[in-house]
């Protein structure tokens, strides 16, 4: 068995909550495991953010897989929304062969939600020329 610990972190001046559904879980090398991280937009505009994580310690990353992240692509947050986003993965049964993990008991993913680029476009948009995202029709 193995423990991982979930942390999650919001970039600074991002108006969002982000909390995993657990501090940590048990799960045996090899086994698929799921965990819910669950965001909240704090402020009254549509937000579009992206997630960054890291794998401590460092050299366990290489062992540690994610079947379904929400970190794979920009998430769009609508104002007060609250969203769950399902974490699906497993940590290699190879950690328990490397010698450089053979301490290794307790592995922690981390999350930092970050405003994706886009979002810093549009806003950038909006203050040099608040009519520049007017879409036609709309």
């Amino acid at each position: 068995p193995i423990t991982v610990r979930f942390d999650s972190n919001v970039s600074p001046g991002l108006p969002v909550e982000m909390t995993a559904e657990r501090r940590s879980q048990v799960t045996n090398l090899g086994e698929t495991a799921l965990v819910i991280y669950r965001v909240r937009n704090l402020s009254q505009e549509r937000l579009t953010v992206i997630a960054g994580y890291n794998v401590t310690p460092h050299k366990t990353g290489i062992y540690f897989h994610k079947l379904q992240c929400f970190c794979f692509t920009d998430q769009i947050l609508e104002p007060g929304e609250t969203r769950e986003f399902p974490v699906v993965y497993y940590v290699a049964p190879e950690l328990a062969a490397d010698l450089n993990t053979e301490e290794v008991e307790t592995v922690t993913l981390s999350y930092t939600l970050y405003r994706s680029m886009d979002d810093l476009i549009d806003q950038s948009l909006a203050a040099t020329a608040p009519n520049a995202l007017a879409r036609p029709g709309a």
